[in-house]
Parts: structure tokens; sequence; C-alpha cells
């Protein structure tokens, strides 16, 4: 069975040459390893490799591995070529999806063993009630939260572990996104089951799919909890819906911030999420893009919490300055976003009720 060792140059190999041999010849197999000097920065192409060879098995430096991981493929295990967690010395070992003789060959040494899971979990709009049944199980397991702003503190209280906030707000960043995803992944190498803690939905303008991506390319195991995001929220609470029939068969969420950032998608409802600050901009250039100056708003402020705020308005009475809301805030455009004049204590829900302590 021919064994192909990817290394980089200069890379000393002769231990951990030794290691996969003696690894594989002690399971009874026998083995044609060949060591192959690699100078590629971009990850090599498996197919190739694999091609018109009988290769049984690939080992090479874990950097180089295509992300996503190709589906005909299998990383058998991750391993380290030095005695100390060093991303440059991780090896993958990888075999085609239908070989299975070398699936137990290196399991015991595979670093993953002793990594911890993170989650990726959507704390909601904002009442503690609407929280999911998983992403409350995922919170009581957890090690190590790290939590945004905008996160019921009082909710977080009942849980004795690590917390760590990282919540950035304009202009006021605990953490870089960097920083974040480097803490997220160091929590996971060191075996803790990890939450990561976001308001409303993990994966709508929460910056979430950057954490996933960051940790499966290291070979974290990441779960995504949704979340009900702070437009269903913020439409529930207000009777609104925000498709209807013979009002709105499509739906668009948006961002409103950064300026470089804003569409006008083609739908019959538009939500602008972290749009407080440039809202009159956001209607002006609504209308100039074909949309109706008449065009029912509705701003929504603490959307679900007992403190929250709404305006009902039109396109062009925000164009003009006359009305708006703080941050957080999302405004809902288009015909559906009319007051049904939803009472307060429908808005205010269960929030009533008190979560059982944990001891």
């Amino acid at each position: 069975m021919i064994v192909h060792l990817y290394h980089n140059k200069n890379q000393e190999t002769n231990t951990f040459q030794s290691y996969i041999r003696n690894e594989l010849e002690n399971k009874g197999f026998t083995i044609n390893l060949q060591a192959r000097t690699i100078e590629l920065e971009a990850p090599l192409n498996l197919n190739q490799i694999f091609e018109g060879q009988s290769v049984g098995l690939v080992i090479l430096p874990a950097n180089l591995l295509e992300y996503p991981f190709p589906e005909s493929y299998k990383m058998l295990a991750l391993l380290n070529s030095d005695n100390f967690l060093n991303q440059k010395s991780f090896n993958a070992v990888v075999v085609q999806n239908d070989e299975t003789s070398f699936n137990n060959a290196f399991k015991a040494d595979d670093l993953r063993n002793g990594y911890g899971k993170v989650f990726i979990t959507g704390f909601g709009p904002g009442d503690p009630d609407l929280l999911t049944i998983k992403a409350v199980k995922a919170i009581e397991n957890a090690d190590v939260i790290f939590y945004d702003s905008l996160i019921n503190q009082e909710f977080l209280e009942q849980y004795p572990v690590e917390k760590i906030f990282v919540g950035k707000r304009k202009g006021n960043h605990s953490y870089g996104q960097n920083d974040i995803d480097e803490m997220l992944y160091q929590s996971a190498i060191y075996g803790k089951n990890t939450v990561r803690l976001k308001g409303g939905d993990p994966f709508i303008f929460g910056r979430g799919g950057e954490e996933f991506d960051y940790l499966r390319k290291r070979f974290v195991e990441a779960e995504v909890i949704p979340g009900i995001t702070s437009a269903f929220g913020a439409a529930a609470s207000l009777g609104i819906s925000l498709t209807q029939r013979l009002i709105s068969s499509s739906v668009a969420f948006c961002t409103g911030y950064p300026k470089e950032d804003r569409r006008i998608p083609d739908a019959d409802t538009l939500v602008f999420y972290m749009s407080a600050s440039n809202l009159k901009e956001t209607a002006q250039m609504l209308i100039k893009s074909g949309r109706k100056a008449e065009t029912p708003v509705a701003l929504i402020r603490n959307a679900t919490l007992l403190n929250q705020e709404s305006q009902f308005s039109t396109l062009i009475d925000l164009a003009n300055g006359k009305q708006g809301l703080e941050s957080p805030m999302v405004a809902i455009i288009g015909d559906v976003a009319i007051n049904k004049h939803v009472s307060k204590s429908a808005k205010a829900g269960l929030s009533h009720l008190k979560f059982r302590s944990h001891d």
C-alpha cells in the first residue's frame, strides 16, 4: 500500500516518518512510504493526488487541505508532528470515502479527541422566553459562554460557568472579530464545550458564518443553533405579518450599516437591520429607487422586551427626518407595516414568568 507524506521544505520529518511507519506496520499493513516536499501555500487538490495512483493514504499539512472538505474524502485523524501545539505542524490523515481499512489506524492519536465543541447559538430578539429548547440545553452544558451585547444578564447569571463578554456596538468593540474567532478556537482545542451566544439568529447579520468557517477550517466541531431573528420578534410583537396573501409575497432582510453595504432588493417587504443611524438616507435611497413615498414603515426598538418602543411612519416622513428611534432598532418597510394597535400586555407575553434556578 502506497502512503504519501507531504511536508514543507526544510521541515525535519524523520521522527514523524518513523512514527507513521511503526503505527501502520504494527497494525499489519505493508506500506511503501513516500515522502514528498512541497512549497505550496494554496490548498492541494486531493483529486490529483489520488487519481491514477494506488495511493491508499495521504498525510499532508492540515493548512493545505481544501475547505469545504471534498465529499469524496474523509479525514481520519489530525496529528501533531511536534510535541507542542503549533498550527503549522498539524498533519491531516486523508483517505477516500470507500477506504475503510485504515479507519482505526491513528484514532488514539487524533488531536480532536481532546477538543471541545462550539455551539454558535442564537439568543433570539431579547426576551429569554423566546430561546429554543436546544439553545438552553447547550447553555446548561457549557464550560464557557462568549456572549454579545443585548443578551439578558439576569438570564445568564443563572449559570455558574465562565462568561466572556465579546460584544460589539457601533464604535465600541470589546474585541475585534479576528480576536473572537481565535478565542473560540483556543477554547475548543483546550477541551471546553463552548457556547457562542449571539442576539437574534447567528446567521442573520451576526457574523456567525465567519466564526463557523474559522472553526471548521481548523477541524473544530461547530454546530449552529438558530435563534428567532429580531425581524420576526419585532413583527410578531406588533401583529405585522411579513408576508400576507394579496399584500406581500416576498420579504428581504437588509443591512442599513455600513452605508456601502446597503442594497435595495426586489421584495414586497423589506426589513432593515442596524438602520438607526442611517434611517433618513435609507428612506431617501428607497424613494429614489422607485418605492412610493407613502409606503408604510414600522420602527421597532428593543423588540420583544418590556421597554419596547415603536413608531409608525412613511418613507417620505423618514426621508425628511421627521421620525426615528435609537439603536437597537429594525425598520419594517412595506404595505404590511401598519399599526394594528397591539396592546402592551400582548407584547409582554410570558415575560412575567421567572426562570427556575440552576443550583
